[in-house]
């Protein structure tokens, strides 16, 4: 029994000839294969799929490596940065005692409440942003490093505009 030929190219009804029967691999098994065409009029990358996307597409982007240390750096400061605010949220709950001179005004129970919710709930809306931030730009490959330590000092201000807030009320 003789060997199966190799598979041949569509042919063009017209005039017979495939209608990628041309280039480097031009009446070889491999004629016609979609790694001979360029999407580029005039561009060529060779003939090989090195380099191109898929079927012959764009060059596939070649991403950069990641920075271990960038990473590694900003979880261990996240994580830090999440006991900080752990704390500091504890602590601006004590604020509270500061209605203890407002006897039977209710706007100072009100100015008190806001700087309580700010002093323990604002570090937990900074550090959720520091987080979203970080991760965005570790995907991206981008230094993320420096987004705890300025989540840190807002964070802190947050709690400090909070306590002004809650003793400010009580005078």
């Amino acid at each position: 029994m003789a060997p199966m030929p190799p598979p041949q190219p569509p042919v063009d009804p017209v005039d017979g000839k495939s209608p990628y029967d041309a280039g480097p691999y031009a009446g070889t098994p491999y004629a016609g294969t979609p790694y001979e065409q360029s999407p580029y009029p005039g561009a060529s990358h060779g003939g090989t799929p090195y380099g191109a996307g898929a079927y012959g597409g764009p060059p596939v982007h070649q991403s950069s490596p990641v920075n271990v240390a960038d990473v590694v750096v900003t979880l261990v400061l996240l994580t830090v940065l999440g006991a900080f605010t752990l704390l500091g949220s504890f602590f601006g709950l004590f604020f509270g005692m500061a209605s203890d001179g407002c006897y039977d005004d209710d706007a100072c129970y009100d100015r008190v409440g806001v700087g309580v919710g700010l002093a323990s709930g604002g570090p937990w809306v900074v550090l959720l942003l520091a987080t979203v931030l970080a991760l965005v730009l570790m995907v991206r490959r981008k230094l993320a490093f420096w987004v705890p330590l300025v989540a840190a000092v807002a964070s802190i201000a947050v709690w400090l505009a909070g306590a002004a807030v809650a003793a400010g009320g009580a005078s």
